[in-house]
């Protein structure tokens, strides 16, 4: 499946993972990443216990602090007791500009 994302600058970032019909059965959050080769630049948390759907927003202000450009992205389970999953592998994120009211 092709997961890679090209979202416009400055607009507000949301996006699901949907675990179907498995649910995180204990005390655990869910972080969304973006980063850059070396560095998170931004996240998201959230309490995923219980939880089949994980929904992630970061706002469009924060997304407009990056630059346009190539970044990556991923997402993390972390449970109470230390043990992290990787929902998926880094998969890349394109930021790029709109231009709004040329026509």
């Amino acid at each position: 499946m092709y997961y890679n994302l090209i979202y416009t600058k400055g607009d507000t970032f949301a996006v699901q993972y949907d675990l179907e019909k498995y649910v995180i059965p204990m005390s655990a959050k869910a972080i969304f990443s973006i980063r850059d080769k070396k560095n998170t630049l931004l996240d998201c948390s959230i309490d995923a216990t219980g939880k089949s759907l994980l929904l992630f927003s970061i706002s469009a202000e924060d997304m407009g602090k990056l630059p346009s450009g190539k970044y990556y992205y991923d997402c993390v389970i972390q449970y109470s007791d230390g043990r992290k999953v990787t929902l998926d592998y880094i998969r890349e994120l394109r930021i790029v500009e709109v231009a709004h009211g040329l026509l």
